[in-house]
């Protein structure tokens, strides 16, 4: 149903239509990993709004120290922006491969790995973005062949 939607408002069907809707969103997603990255914190103490100077309750837990854990999360929002962002331009393009679906899948689940990690009330909207991207990554995957068409037992 929701996919018949998406054709009606974009005229087209499938993926072509589905791209026209979800491209932009995406690199706009991609591209607010990277001003929220460059924001200050809330409180305006050293760091990055998003790292929030090295605290994790997640990472934490596992004996990281805080500058640690600030590099781990900034290098997890700038691969995820760029993958988001790189997905995006497949989509947007119209790429009838595969690359641009293991971008958006990878990034959005590295995204998702972050925003639990640094949990912030601001990163709801984000995480609703991130799982729709995941599964519109996942909804058109082509099925490897690895898969045999008959198990016996």
């Amino acid at each position: 149903m929701v996919k018949e939607k998406i054709s009606e408002i974009s005229g087209r069907k499938g993926i072509r239509g589905v791209a026209s809707l979800a491209g932009p969103f995406l690199m706009v997603h991609g591209v607010m990993h990277i001003i929220l990255l460059l924001s200050p914190r809330e409180n305006g103490g050293p760091g990055n709004f998003l790292t929030q100077n090295g605290t994790s309750w997640l990472l934490d837990g596992l004996g990281m120290d805080a500058a640690s854990i600030d590099l781990f999360g900034t290098a997890l929002v700038l691969v995820a922006a760029l993958g988001l962002i790189t997905g995006s331009f497949g989509l947007i393009c119209k790429m009838r491969t595969v690359v641009w679906r293991d971008a958006v899948l990878v990034s959005s689940v590295l995204s998702l790995f972050f925003m639990m990690a640094f949990w912030s009330d601001w990163f709801v909207a984000g995480a609703a973005i991130d799982i729709a991207a995941i599964a519109l990554a996942l909804k058109y995957r082509p099925m490897t062949g690895s898969v045999p068409e008959k198990v016996a037992l």
